[in-house]
């Protein structure tokens, strides 16, 4: 199955076209996951340092490409950006030690969904792509403001005397938004965090790609029983999360009644690649067999959950199926006007293969009513079947975990769902990532 959105497509499969039907048949993590895992919900923090903006001296030190009736400083409410652009920077010359700082957090209202980026430099260097890192959206706060949280630890050029940072903001068309501080932080995890997050299955992103999965501990591994039919497969994904350093072993065993341990993937990840892996373990020879399937980590140093963890998505057993359901493709073009494409007679060729589709077979539509003027409350009426004013998504809000999303009862059918899409309204985050294994 898979299903891409907006910008994209959403396609949902039992198999290849013309050959063998393949059905998921049992599944690690059953139950849609409602939360995406966020790392700040284990971690605990300390100030380093602080600079908040509440009257204008604060903002001596700071520099900021904007002229001075385009910023102001207002007590209680913090440095309000009226830029007559939409980017800009805000930098300081600091005094901060690498090994102390774990994280540089920006607190801002006005980016409900843009992102902010950090660069920095040593004494006597300048700024440099290699030393830049992107947060695409930040931690919604009381009072409207976002906590957008830059984990530097574990960047390999994250060392040493940090000199000089520098703040890069994408606004908005509105152009505005309010900075209420900054500050510089070091994190530590507790073993009572640690042990509530591991044991419960999340959403899990690594790169853009969120995916139903667990977070790995090594010496915890995760165990299922399970009665292996003829054909099985086991289908999984396994990675690390973006700061480990440590190489890491991810193990996949199958233990016999008898309590014999047979290993079927043995793989090594080394720190730095932030990215799913992905592995089809065959399980034909514990066929009418019941085992316990085992997915092990093991850390060849130190295990530093500060750092991260090891995840893994999606472990599920793929059988061969006498069903003949067809798979399922949902291609949505976000803003495309019907008048611009040739199928509806726009004279310049722009829709070649639409226009094939619908001479062989398709069904064309003369006329459409949107249920909505734009792409959220849309989507969601495409994705729920019901109308925007049943459905109530509006002004930037997600859909609520309590609608029914188009790949729920795909998934629940036994067929894999996967979306590719351009993000923007279709984001994760709005809700659409609803009984998607895979969210891309």
């Amino acid at each position: 199955l898979l299903l891409p959105v907006a910008f994209a497509a959403l396609a949902f499969g039992c198999g290849e076209p013309g050959g063998d039907v393949r059905s998921v048949v049992f599944r690690f993590i059953d139950d849609e996951p409602q939360a995406q895992f966020d790392r700040t919900s284990m971690v605990s923090t300390d100030t380093v340092a602080r600079w908040e903006f509440r009257t204008g001296t604060d903002l001596e030190g700071w520099e900021i490409d904007l002229g001075p009736g385009e910023m102001s400083v207002i007590e209680d409410v913090g440095l309000v950006l009226r830029p007559k652009r939409q980017f800009l920077t805000i930098a300081r010359d600091v005094d901060l030690d690498a090994a102390e700082v774990d994280a540089l957090e920006l607190r801002v209202k006005g980016l409900p969904r843009h992102p902010v980026t950090l660069e920095w430099a040593g004494p006597g260097e300048s700024y440099s792509s290699d030393r830049k890192i992107t947060l695409e959206q930040g931690r919604g706060t009381p009072g409207g403001f976002l906590d957008h949280r830059i984990v530097t630890a574990g960047h390999p050029l994250w060392r040493g005397a940090i000199a000089h940072v520098r703040f890069g903001l994408a606004l908005p068309k509105a152009k505005r938004a309010t900075i209420d501080h900054i500050v510089a932080l070091t994190e530590s995890v507790s073993e009572e965090s640690l042990a509530a997050v591991v044991g419960r299955p999340w959403k899990i992103s690594l790169d853009n790609d969120v995916r139903h999965g667990m977070l790995a501990r090594p010496g915890q591994p995760i165990r299922s029983s399970v009665t292996i039919p003829a054909g099985a497969a086991l289908w999984l994904s396994y990675g690390l999360q973006p700061r480990v350093t440590e190489p890491v072993r991810f193990l996949v065993s199958a233990v016999r009644a008898d309590g014999l341990r047979r290993v079927m993937m043995d793989e090594f990840l080394s720190g730095g690649v932030e990215r799913w892996h992905d592995a089809i373990i065959d399980l034909t020879e514990f066929a009418g067999e019941t085992v316990v399937l085992e997915l092990a980590t093991e850390w060849s140093g130190a295990f530093n959950p500060e750092a991260g963890l090891g995840v893994w998505g999606n472990p599920e057993l793929v059988a061969d199926s006498a069903a003949t359901r067809p798979n399922v493709v949902l291609i949505s073009l976000d803003t495309l006007r019907a008048d611009h494409l040739s199928l509806y007679g726009y004279p310049v060729e722009t829709s070649p293969h639409i226009d094939a589709w619908a001479r062989t077979g398709g069904v064309v539509f003369d006329n459409v009513v949107a249920s909505a003027p734009w792409t959220l409350p849309s989507h969601v009426s495409l994705f729920t079947g019901l109308d925007a004013p049943r459905h109530g998504v509006n002004h930037n809000r997600p859909a609520p975990n309590s609608l029914t999303m188009l790949a729920e009862p795909l998934r629940r059918a036994g067929y894999a769902t996967l979306a590719v899409t351009g993000g923007g309204f279709v984001h994760s985050s709005f809700g659409f990532s609803q009984g998607f294994d895979q969210y891309w």
